[in-house]
């Protein structure tokens, strides 16, 4: 099956459970495109004549992030220094630098006991580097 097959089958599978439903589209998403590039890597390597390593099962655990490639499912509220997420709810940031440009897409990241999110951002300004003299 490929990735589009396999998004269509997660539309008429949200519209039948509601737990997949409360997900979100997007998360449910990012995980199909890892499986898809999973199994792409897996026929590169069997077409290159490689030792393939067949894709094997991972369960939740093994699983340390969650990507939001679009603006849907989440928003980032400076002033208030949140970021509201679909089916979660409000969560306390720390940012360690103002966001410059756009916000595009998130990553959250599990290390350890702790989270971690990556926001990616367009039109970012360009900033000169200090002269070092040479």
């Amino acid at each position: 099956m490929s990735y589009g097959d396999q998004c269509r089958t997660l539309t008429a599978l949200r519209a039948v459970d509601p737990a997949v439903r409360a997900a979100g589209v997007t998360v449910s998403r990012g995980t199909l495109v890892r499986l898809d590039r999973a199994f792409a890597a897996f026929f590169r390597r069997c077409q290159e004549g490689e030792e393939p390593g067949y894709p094997r099962f991972k369960s939740r655990q093994r699983f340390a992030s969650l990507q939001w490639e679009d603006r849907d499912g989440w928003r980032l509220d400076t002033a208030a220094r949140r970021l509201h997420l679909h089916a979660v709810g409000g969560v306390k940031v720390r940012l360690h630098r103002p966001v410059r440009g756009t916000p595009k897409a998130i990553t959250i990241k599990r290390e350890g006991r702790r989270w971690w999110v990556s926001i990616r951002c367009v039109d970012v300004p360009a900033e000169a580097l200090p002269a070092t003299g040479r």
